[in-house]
């Protein structure tokens, strides 16, 4: 399939048009819409230009588990799907997603997720680069190298991975950092070696902040050279400003994930503290956690504050209602103690809605020299600085220019500008390329299988993973859906679909209970924190370690086996386990594996069809 048969708005016969092939782990999906947002900001913004195709390879991760033998075991069964998948899905990519500009072509790659021996540290890129390769083989096929651009986000794994794409394309690379744990990376040799070899092949490294392009430079100082900063593309356009007089004043904002790390206990503490001062407060939370138990936990910390009746904790929302909720709040709180940019930052400031934020870098940047004009700024893990800077600024409400606010972020992080400064970037790279072919992006906007009426058999062994990965399917999609999963815990409710199968399977996947620092610590001491505060955890890993790989899966492939025989029936497995027990079937053309994970089956049942 050709690029004519897209929906295009780019004119293939412009010479200044060009195709951006991206990579990035990070992209939305119908279960989480947030992930990797800013990156399908970019793409829209390159592609909203009318000058560039955008296409998008993302990877639907599946767990490897259990002992070495069994992870490995597993990776090589994961990978033999996402090759098959990289060289004869139909078709590869898929236009006309929700949510992204209607030029924009994904491919969802099914890869394997987790240490294996022959991958060793760096088993991230090593299992990218195969299946980035085989993709670079189908799009290139038997003609010349293609006038193309290939962009990375993240160094590790997407940008070390990636050169095994460009190499193949004979493409310029580029690579935009974001990620907040890169000197967690560095510290590993193996990762450090391949960010490397990501900063010598690369034409530009974007850092989204200058706090992360001075750790890179640090890192890497004879590479300072080729690494600048360059901001998030925000829509700012998609966040209008908002009247003061239709604001809740005492109505706090937080979006995003509620995780540790983001700083959500410095939050509820510094809100019990201002709630007692002021108990007219309300704080709501937008966003989500694919930790249940660390999720339970923050309610239980609500409730131990004495708060829980003035706090709202609600699932995602798109970015109308994010805008909407924006537009309704009067004050917006960012506590994480590290970030490296802040992307809901800059909508908050574009609705005309001040931010009290932590002093975490790349949010500092974003509120400027003098943040009070737009807010506040605190030290970081500090409950009584937040407490004070949110009542001292609510106090003050009256006195922010919304028009000011708004204004702050557009001149710098809109769209149009971050775009202007990725074409120029990309068309010097290209400026001594010779004039060669385009891009011929296998992609389609036309529904695939998943809007039939076939149906699906979903193998996920791990309830937890099940809950999650089917609590937001679309609805059309459940009465089609059968479930093969574990019997325990019982305590995790699945939700409803057209069928659920409940075997008796031996969990080596499941991790220790709210783990600690010295329950993660390696040697003795670890160890008997571990058989101490999860006995049954520590049995079942040890178990998993001993055993071989496809040892107490039969059940669930028994019970793949009966739904197939009702029909023709395809199967979608999430982790490796999962895909360990399916193998038999597969192999022995029993059943028919999906053409990818469940991402890209509802990727085809959401495609807008072609209307030109």
């Amino acid at each position: 399939m050709t690029g004519e048969d897209r929906a295009a708005t780019v004119d293939p016969t412009d010479p200044g048009a060009l195709d951006v092939l991206v990579v990035a782990s990070w992209f939305p999906s119908y279960d989480d819409p947030a992930k990797g947002r800013f990156v399908a900001d970019q793409v829209d913004a390159l592609s909203a230009t009318g000058v560039a195709r955008a296409s998008v390879i993302t990877f639907d991760p599946a767990r490897l588990t259990g002992g070495a033998a069994a992870r490995g075991r597993q990776a090589e069964v994961v990978l033999e799907a996402g090759l098959e998948d990289a060289r004869r899905a139909s078709p590869l990519f898929l236009a006309g997603l929700p949510g992204l500009h209607r030029d924009v072509a994904v491919a969802r790659l099914t890869i394997p997720e987790g240490l294996t021996q022959p991958a060793g540290r760096a088993h991230g890129a090593a299992h990218r680069a195969a299946l980035l390769t085989a993709t670079a083989d189908r799009l290139r096929g038997d003609g010349p190298a293609p006038r193309c651009v290939v962009h990375a986000h993240t160094g590790y794994p997407d940008g070390a991975a990636a050169i095994a794409l460009a190499d193949r394309l004979e493409a310029p690379l580029f690579v935009t950092e974001h990620a907040s744990f890169v000197s967690r990376q560095l510290t590993e040799p193996a990762i450090r070696e391949r960010y490397a070899a990501v900063l010598a092949r690369a034409e530009r490294v974007f850092a989204v902040s200058e706090m992360l392009a001075s750790e890179l430079r640090a890192a890497f100082p004879d590479e300072a050279g080729r690494i600048v900063v360059l901001p998030n593309a925000v829509p700012v356009e998609t966040f209008p400003l908002a009247p003061t007089d239709a604001r809740r004043p005492d109505e706090l904002l937080f979006v995003g994930y509620r995780k540790a790390s983001k700083g959500m206990e410095t939050l509820f503490r510094a809100f019990a503290l201002a709630n007692a001062r002021r108990p007219s407060l309300r704080l709501r939370l937008v966003g989500s956690n694919a930790d249940a138990a660390e999720e339970r936990g923050w309610h239980d910390l609500v409730a131990s504050l004495g708060v829980a009746d003035a706090v709202t904790f609600e699932e995602p929302r798109d970015r109308a209602g994010i805008a909407e909720a924006m537009a309704q709040a009067g004050l917006f709180v960012h506590p994480s103690p590290r970030e490296t940019f802040g992307v809901v930052a800059v909508e908050a400031l574009a609705t005309g809605l001040p931010v009290v934020a932590a002093d975490s870098g790349g949010v500092t940047e974003i509120l400027g020299a003098e943040p009070d004009r737009l807010g506040a700024l605190v030290p970081p893990n500090d409950p009584q600085a937040l407490a004070d800077a949110i009542l001292a600024t609510l106090d003050r409400r009256e006195a922010f220019d919304a028009a000011e606010l708004r204004a702050s972020v557009v001149r710098r992080f809109g769209s149009a500008y971050v775009a202007e400064r990725l074409f120029a970037e990309y068309r010097q790279a290209l400026a001594e390329m010779p004039a060669s072919g385009r891009l011929s992006v296998p992609a389609d906007t036309l529904p695939g299988v998943a809007a039939g009426s076939g149906q699906v058999v979903v193998v996920a062994l791990d309830r937890e993973q099940a809950a999650l990965r089917l609590a937001r399917l679309p609805d059309e999609l459940r009465p089609r859906v059968g479930l093969v999963t574990a019997v325990e815990p019982s305590t995790v409710s699945v939700p409803a679909v057209g069928r659920i199968v409940e075997v008796a399977v031996e969990p080596t996947w499941r991790p220790v209970a709210d783990p600690g620092a010295i329950r993660r610590r390696r040697g003795t001491v670890g160890r008997i924190a571990r058989l101490m505060t999860d006995p049954r955890g520590t049995i079942n890993r040890r178990r998993g370690r001993e055993t071989s790989a496809g040892d107490g899966l039969g059940p669930a492939t028994e019970a793949v086996r009966s739904l197939a025989s009702d029909g023709s029936i395809e199967v979608i497995a999430i982790d490796g386990h999962d895909h360990l027990a399916i193998e038999p079937l597969v192999r022995g053309g029993t059943i028919g594996r999906s053409d990818g994970g469940l991402r890209r089956f509802v990727d085809l049942l959401e495609a807008e069809p072609r209307r030109d």
